[in-house]
């Protein structure tokens, strides 16, 4: 055992969490918490999009890029949640023998907002965005 003094009143200590709730208050207590929320309207699209051909370059085949109405289908998704729906999504297509993936492709039950798709506002990913934050250990088979 090395007995040696050392001044950590200059370190910065820092944690990471993805739900407070679950980290002992005697633990929150000693620290200063930052809610870093979810990327929301244009950026939140913007996200997907880069998600999606990150995804679709690493599955490698020869696909289409994602199209406006799959994109804002996944737009209230994590990146990590938009990478497993769009490899799921990938893999469906090329099973059928297509370049194009269609929403249909996209793993079952994930696009709760399909019928307002066509439609949907950038403003309304905050709404999207709310309601994934109230569903949190959601997983994708």
């Amino acid at each position: 055992c090395l007995e040696v003094e050392f001044d950590i009143s200059g370190v910065f200590w820092f944690a990471a969490g993805n739900d407070l709730a679950q980290i002992p208050q005697s633990l929150v207590s000693r620290f200063q918490v930052f809610l870093i929320l979810p990327p929301t309207g244009r950026t939140a699209l913007q996200v997907a999009r880069h998600a999606a051909a990150r995804a679709l370059e690493r599955v490698g085949a020869d696909l289409e890029p994602l199209d406006e109405e799959l994109i804002l289908a996944i737009a209230h998704l994590t990146p990590r949640e938009v990478t497993q729906a769009v490899t799921h999504a990938a893999h469906k297509a090329l099973a059928a023998s297509r370049r194009k993936m269609h929403i249909s492709d996209l793993p079952p039950g994930l696009v709760e907002v399909e019928s307002k798709t066509p439609w949907l506002d950038t403003d309304d990913l905050d709404d999207l965005w709310s309601a994934r934050l109230a569903r949190p250990g959601d997983v994708l088979h």
